[in-house]
Parts: structure tokens; sequence; C-alpha cells
């Protein structure tokens, strides 16, 4: 299936390849494509062919490559290219945040993440409803906040976005998926003698210590969105 997201970065990359002179498609594109990114033929199709999206990594390189500005070539956002020199010159950079993209929410943090949307890799502009905030991971998703046992961090109706790429560290909030199938949101306190120790930020629950290998997924929190963030998509 083929998302819109997918489309219309394969249409900026192409347009982006024309005006630099890579070879047009049919006529060696898909080489010329593979050898200046050190990819693959499999993987330069996706992209050229709308079939897949780049790492946040391989994007940046690119952008600089095709001298294109990279919120463009994600997601259509701001000029194609970026200013020059002289333009630019009293402008210091920010700090790196990452690009703006809609995040999906997919689930809740009583049942996790759609098993359907996870089966499908995870692919940009799933779902009806979704939240945009600058974001490294091209693989973030959102869970609607279900249950009080991080009250008053996240509240009931609130939405966290998730970085699936990202390795959980002590002291990340995190999204657990047990092999049992149980979902829960908690502090991660420790990984170490193959158990994992978790804590709730409400009294009301103690800490919860699971054999790392009863753990399907753990997932580190990266923001909670207020329910005014949640936009829906026009399907």
């Amino acid at each position: 299936m083929v998302t819109d997201q997918e489309k219309r970065f394969s249409e900026r990359l192409n347009k982006a390849l024309d005006e630099i002179g890579v070879p047009p498609k049919g006529k060696g594109r898909q080489t010329a494509v593979a050898k200046m990114f050190g990819v693959s033929q499999k993987g330069a199709r996706k992209w050229l062919e709308a079939e897949g999206m780049p790492e946040p990594k391989r994007l940046e390189q690119i952008a600089k490559k095709c001298g294109v500005n990279i919120e463009w070539l994600w997601g259509g956002r701001g000029p194609m290219r970026p200013k020059s020199i002289h333009e630019a010159r009293d402008i210091e950079p920010g700090p790196d945040i990452g690009i703006i993209l809609s995040i999906p929410i997919v689930g809740n943090t009583q049942a996790g993440p759609d098993k359907a949307w996870e089966e499908l890799g995870y692919p940009a502009g799933y779902g009806e409803e979704y939240v945009d905030i600058p974001s490294k991971d091209v693989h973030a998703y959102a869970l609607r906040i279900a249950g009080d046992s991080m009250e008053p961090r996240m509240r009931e109706g609130e939405v966290v976005v998730v970085y699936p790429s990202e390795e959980p560290m002590p002291g990340d909030e995190v999204v657990v998926r047990t092999k049992s199938g149980e979902v829960m949101v908690k502090s991660l306190v420790y990984i170490r003698g193959g158990r994992v120790a978790l804590d709730s930020v409400s009294n009301k629950y103690g800490r919860i210590v699971r054999h790392l290998d009863d753990i399907e997924l753990m997932h580190p929190i990266a923001g909670v969105m207020r329910p005014q963030s949640i936009k829906h998509r026009k399907l």
C-alpha cells in the first residue's frame, strides 16, 4: 500500500534528481541513485517508486547531495533550496531537533500499537489521527493514554509520542509490551541480571520487575501531547 507521504516524497526526490542531472527513469536513474547513496538497487527503487522512505541519516545525505532543504524533501515544507550563505550569514544554527513529521496515532497504552501497522513496517500516513511534531525517528508512533498509573505526568486522553528506533535508558518513560500481551507505560528503573524494573508515577502502583525474556518491546517515550494537538486525516 503506497501512502500519500511516500508518493509525495518520491515526486520531490525525482524532481531534485532531475535538477542535478541524474539520468531519467528507465535510463539508469535507479543504478545512479544506488551508487550515489551506497544502497542496493532494491533500496533505490523503493525511494524512486514510492515504495518506502529513507532513514533520517540517509535523508540528510540525500538532501545534501541534491542541494535541497531536508524539510522540503521529507515533507514539502518551506523552499526547495536552502538560502545562500549571504542570505543566512546572520542566522546561527539551532539545535538539531529533527524534521516536522505527522506521527500516526496507532492505538492506546492498554492495547499497544496496532499489530497491522507494525506488520506493515511502521508506514507513515497510517490511520485517521495524528500529531505533528519535530522528530528524528521516521518510525515514530503515538498512543492515547488509557489509565491513571502515570498521573499527573500523563493524563488519560493525552497522547504519548514513541521512538521505536531508539534504545531506552534508565530514567526514560517507556511503552512496554510483554509476550503475554500486557501493555503498560512506565518509568524504566534498570535493566540488569536479565531483569527489567519499572516504576509508575502514581503511588497507587508499586514497582514491577520482569524477566527481560518476557519483554516483547520496550520503546522510549519522546513526549506527551495534549488532546487538542490531535489532528484528523482527510480520507
